[in-house]
């Protein structure tokens, strides 16, 4: 995929997710990062990722990350910026294209976070996009995401994490997950578990556009 290809692909998704952010957070919310956080099986299954560097080194956690290097105003980041994190986020941690129409169909809801990293910087939030997921292979998406290491020119593939991990919240060890996800992975699959619609839900994994190469 052409560094064109993918530019059009993430002003098609923020340009489809916009006008939904608009009814789920007010204009004054400030806006330090998102996640991307997939569940199956009726919510029953959470998709975690194996951090591969740094505090959460060999630890399982969300798909995203902070919006400061993304945002054009750092300081209180746009709709428009909070769009193009997730989708950038998700490509770069989770390894996946999203689409704005497959992304509104299955969400299942908007987790808010509040987060201060400074006692002296100002208050603002984290936001967790729950999604409904089906038809995903831990084996596959290691074989993809092995492909994309193989690929040195390949200037967004996946760093982050080493492994993912299908699992249920009764099968959760606490001491292999960030103190991120123990804080507040039980709400979240309550969450997951009461907005899952019956009938077909759930975006197909073979369905999201696996990145290979952008370059």
């Amino acid at each position: 995929m052409s560094e064109e290809e993918f530019g059009r692909k993430r002003d098609d998704f923020v340009q489809a997710i916009v006008p939904w952010l608009q009814t789920q957070i007010e204009p004054e919310a400030i806006v330090k990062g998102v996640a991307f956080v997939p569940f199956q099986k009726q919510g029953e299954e959470i998709i975690l990722g194996k951090e591969r560097w740094g505090h959460y080194r060999n630890l399982w956690n969300f798909f995203g990350g902070s919006l400061q290097d993304k945002a054009s105003n750092r300081k209180h980041p746009t709709y428009t910026d909070i769009a193009t994190g997730l989708f950038e986020e998700t490509v770069e941690e989770f390894g996946v294209v999203l689409e704005g129409e497959v992304f509104l169909k299955n969400v299942l809801g908007l987790y808010r976070v509040g987060v201060r990293r400074k006692l002296s910087a100002p208050s603002g939030e984290s936001l967790l996009f729950l999604v409904a997921m089906q038809g995903f292979d831990p084996q596959e998406w290691r074989h993809q995401m092995e492909q994309r290491e193989e690929t040195p020119e390949c200037p967004k593939c996946w760093k982050e994490h080493k492994d993912v991990i299908v699992i249920g919240e009764q099968d959760i060890q606490l001491n292999t997950i960030t103190s991120y996800v123990k804080g507040f992975y039980a709400r979240l699959f309550m969450t997951a578990r009461e907005k899952w619609q019956a009938g077909k839900r759930g975006m197909s994994y073979g369905r999201l556009e696996k990145i290979i190469v952008v370059k």
